[in-house]
């Protein structure tokens, strides 16, 4: 029973795939991750390890790591969590580097309707 157990944690732990980073532009790039621990890991978790990922991809090139933008989709029957983050590698002192301001993506339509 240990064993099973076991088995089944570790496959939850490393059972995510991960496209690693795929570039999009100059400097720009896109890591995407989808779960294989179902309802059992959250999508915040996967985001996690996306960003850290992407922070050790910017730094083994020597640059600073800067966030564009990231989205998750939390466990749903038939879906498992993922997320995405799109990132630049920058050199030291450019000019895009600056303090991110995190905002989700809208999901809110607001319709106006004149009579």
């Amino acid at each position: 029973m240990n064993k099973i157990l076991i088995i089944i944690c570790a496959a939850i732990l490393v059972g995510c795939a991960s496209s690693g980073p795929i570039p999009m532009g100059k400097d720009t790039y896109l890591i995407t991750k989808q779960s294989a621990g179902g309802m059992f890991v959250s999508a915040s978790s996967v985001k996690v390890q996306i960003l850290k990922e992407a922070y050790a991809f910017c730094s083994s090139q020597n640059k600073v790591f800067q966030i564009v933008r990231t989205n998750e989709l939390g466990a749903i029957p038939g879906r498992l969590p993922s997320a995405e983050v799109q990132f630049m590698c920058l050199n030291e002192g450019d000019s895009e580097i600056n303090r991110p301001k995190m905002r989700g993506d809208s999901n809110i339509i607001i319709e106006t309707r004149a009579r």
